[in-house]
């Protein structure tokens, strides 16, 4: 058995192709939980769960780090409240208003996001290629989430789930961006300290929820996405997709990020049975037209 264990820990493609699977079967627990479990006391339980798992093997971690973490205290409470707290919200929010499919192809905005904000905040060079990438994956994204009808567009009539995975995404591709500025952490301590705050900073919005008498505690299913989420799509992940970096190299490793909407758009048509109309087709289509355009120009830029 342990030998089994130390091939698969070995092999970079399944590690890598087991932690996209689990990212993407977050479009389908987006659409399962409403009903059996309320946006923030999912995604405020998610982090929890990470917590109570993680804590009591990687604390010494921590406090060995003790002194860098607080030297730089406000850069990782803003990246885990916006990057994790916020956009975890939005992304499991937006399973009540739109449907699996969209919330799949609308996360692939996060790359291009990421490019813009590199773009605009950073000085970083962006040549007709790399514009054009962003011009197609953008028009994918407005062509799913206006439902393929021009009129929707100029009434700005959009779904407010496929605004708040557009908002996600956002927020996603700022994270992204802001990441090189991580200071000097052990990429376990550094992982561990942001879902701590993430847990913390959505303490005030369930208490807001339960003030208003809108918090929706879990059913039996519930607590099933919830303990899904905490182990598979959070630690599981994480932590093969730190050994695929360790195995084939970052650049390598974040291609398959790529994947996730494609496989999240078929794990809702196979497993939520979502149809897959024509303009969610042509919006695909534009998205991965941008996504490999990009992904080119970047090869490019750092060859």
């Amino acid at each position: 058995m342990s030998n089994v264990l130390k091939r698969l820990w070995g092999n970079p493609w399944l590690l890598l192709a087991l932690c996209i699977t689990f990212w993407a079967s977050n479009v389908v627990v987006s659409r399962l939980a409403p009903g059996h479990v309320s946006p923030l006391v999912l995604s405020s339980a998610r982090w929890g769960i990470a917590c109570l798992i993680l804590l009591p093997f990687f604390w010494r971690e921590l406090l060995r780090e003790r002194d860098v973490i607080r030297q730089n205290w406000l850069y990782l409470v803003l990246m885990s409240s916006a990057g994790y707290t916020v956009y975890t919200w939005l992304f499991y929010g937006a399973g009540t208003y739109t449907s699996g499919v969209n919330i799949a192809m609308l996360v692939s905005l996060a790359p291009v996001f990421a490019f813009a904000i590199a773009w605009a905040c950073l000085g970083m060079n962006a040549g007709p290629v790399a514009l054009l990438a962003l011009a197609l994956t953008l028009a994918g994204a407005l062509t799913v989430a206006s439902r393929g009808d021009l009129a929707a567009l100029k009434a700005l009539n959009f779904n407010a789930g496929d605004l708040m995975m557009i908002g996600a995404s956002f927020l996603h591709g700022a994270y992204t961006v802001f990441l090189r500025n991580r200071p000097p952490l052990s990429s376990i301590s550094f992982f561990l300290v942001l879902i701590i705050v993430a847990m913390v900073s959505s303490i005030p919005t369930l208490v807001a929820e339960y003030a208003t008498g809108k918090i929706f505690f879990p059913t039996p299913a519930g607590w099933l996405l919830i303990v899904y989420v905490g182990v598979f799509p959070t630690i599981l992940s994480m932590f093969f997709y730190m050994r695929g970096v360790e195995l084939i190299g970052p650049h390598r490793t974040s291609l398959f990020y790529n994947l996730t909407p494609v496989l999240g758009a078929f794990l809702a048509v196979a497993f939520l049975g979502e149809p897959f109309a024509t303009y969610r087709a042509v919006g695909f289509a534009l998205v991965i037209c941008g996504i490999v355009i990009a992904e080119r120009w970047r090869a490019r830029q750092s060859s």
